[in-house]
């Protein structure tokens, strides 16, 4: 049975699927008919209703905590299967942030609802193994790409940054250490998002949808009335600053000692990409190209 491996964060789903990534956007719509015949709009009824998936729009629901998860993964790993024209039963291999994982009863259901899904009058049933918390397919990946199986550091610390949580786990010779790991919930990358979007709606007097304002911040550009907008870059650039001020000097102050008693700190996850330029201690290390995908990928191992 071929291995399909989620990462489903609140703001994309990280795939693999025969040596392939791929990532879509976790939002959800309802399907609004128009009447209009333009363009391919896909659309799912699902539980009485109907939606799309993965569009960008200012009605997207909220994607901020496990109850959403848990009510439209089902939809989206439909929607998944569906692009991926994968026809036959997987096994899914993925996992919970880790406020979510330790809660035995949540992790019971989560697999149980996705191991059925039920989707425009289809039924599809797959295996469903929940590997670990969000972080731990990253200390996975980054065991297993630095060759270091049989020599794994004795400390090695993890800071997942995801879109809505901070995952640390802490691991001592190769074993997960409950009592030194931590989730942070509300303290990823939404921070900055939050007020970023805030300040595009200000300055332009429109509406802007936190996915909309997460695609500007990703690609440093964006154009108003066919100019390029400079202080919209700037302001991107400062917002990164103040999130990594806040990540050292706040967030992670609790965990300071354990950080600096690491043999390595790993850094994965979307986020990492805003400390690329940051110096760093010695013992820290962020991975050299696809950070928010070494999750899914660990998942897999």
């Amino acid at each position: 049975m071929n291995i399909l491996g989620l990462d489903l964060g609140y703001n994309g789903i990280k795939i693999l699927w025969m040596g392939q990534y791929y990532k879509i956007a976790t939002t959800i719509n309802y399907y609004n008919d128009s009447g209009i015949d333009f363009g391919e709009v896909e659309v799912y009824e699902f539980e009485g209703n109907k939606y799309n998936v993965g569009i960008v729009a200012e009605d997207s629901f909220t994607t901020t905590n496990f109850d959403f998860l848990y009510n439209f993964s089902p939809l989206m790993i439909y929607h998944i299967l569906k692009k991926l024209n994968i026809t036959e039963p997987v096994l899914i291999k993925t996992g919970l942030a880790l406020v979510d994982w330790g809660d035995q009863e949540k992790r019971d259901k989560f697999k149980e609802r996705i191991s059925t899904i039920h989707v425009n009058g289809e039924t599809i049933t797959n295996q469903v193994e929940l590997v670990g918390p969000q972080g731990d397919g990253s200390f996975r990946s980054f065991i297993v790409d630095n060759g270091l199986s049989n020599n794994i550091p004795k400390k090695v610390s993890i800071i997942d940054i995801g879109y809505k949580t901070i995952n640390f786990l802490h691991y001592e010779n190769g074993r997960p250490i409950p009592q030194k790991s931590k989730g942070f919930p509300d303290h990823g990358v939404v921070t900055i998002i939050k007020p970023f979007t805030a300040f595009l709606e200000n300055t332009y007097k429109m509406a802007f949808s936190e996915q909309e304002a997460i695609d500007i911040f990703l690609t440093k550009e964006f154009i108003y009335n066919g100019e390029e907008q400079p202080k919209v870059v700037e302001k991107i650039a400062e917002a990164k600053q103040q999130f990594v001020r806040k990540l050292m000097n706040s967030i992670l102050v609790s965990e300071n000692k354990t950080l600096k008693l690491s043999n390595v700190v790993y850094i994965s996850g979307g986020g990492a990409y805003m400390l690329k330029d940051i110096d760093l201690p010695p013992n820290v290390q962020i991975g050299k190209e696809f950070n928010e995908f070494e999750n899914v990928k660990g998942y897999t191992l």
